[in-house]
């Protein structure tokens, strides 16, 4: 079951409205350990097929500004993309009495632990403690991400600068 505390969080609320979506309808396709590819080719043909605003460069964008808020860690491997959701534990519930499987690489900071209770059941519990955050290359990729961020941000600033202006202007008949 998904948390309604996704609403809440700061990370997701600082990317744009694209990226937020792209978070959020991406949950469904995750496998159990919170894994998927992070081709946006891939990404738009299995999140957001019929959204004709969400181009492969838009979900490609979208995908940075995640990684550069650590909303989702992109990692390589055979010069593959796959994504991880690192906190998507703590905001699932997820049957903790099988070992979780997954299509993809498990990249090396998720540990799955394996107890065996008394009455013959295991219980599972993954820890995703020790991810890295913005474990790209350094072509850029987060750099941009997080300019985009701050261009928005400025954006924003300016339109509400240029709001009060009006106001004032407005309420002093200037």
């Amino acid at each position: 079951m998904l948390s309604t505390r996704i609403s809440l969080s700061k990370k997701i609320n600082h990317v744009s409205d694209q990226a937020a979506l792209l978070y959020t309808w991406m949950i469904p396709h995750l496998d159990e350990l919170g894994l998927m590819e992070a081709d946006p080719e891939i990404v738009k043909a299995q999140v957001v097929p019929l959204r004709d605003t969400f181009s492969d460069e838009v979900v490609e964008d979208c995908l940075e500004e995640l990684s550069a808020v650590d909303a989702i860690i992109i990692y390589q491997v055979d010069g593959n993309n796959y994504l991880h959701y690192p906190n998507f534990h703590e905001f699932q519930t997820l049957k903790n009495d099988r070992v979780p499987t997954s299509e993809y690489p498990i990249p090396p900071w998720i540990s799955i632990k394996i107890d065996n209770l008394s009455d013959g059941k295991i219980k599972v519990q993954v820890d995703t403690s020790g991810r890295p955050r913005n474990t790209l290359d350094s072509n850029g990729f987060h750099r941009k991400a997080k300019d985009k961020i701050r261009e928005d941000k400025v954006r924003e600033d300016r339109f509400q600068n240029r709001s009060k202006i009006l106001n004032m202007k407005s309420k002093y008949k200037i």
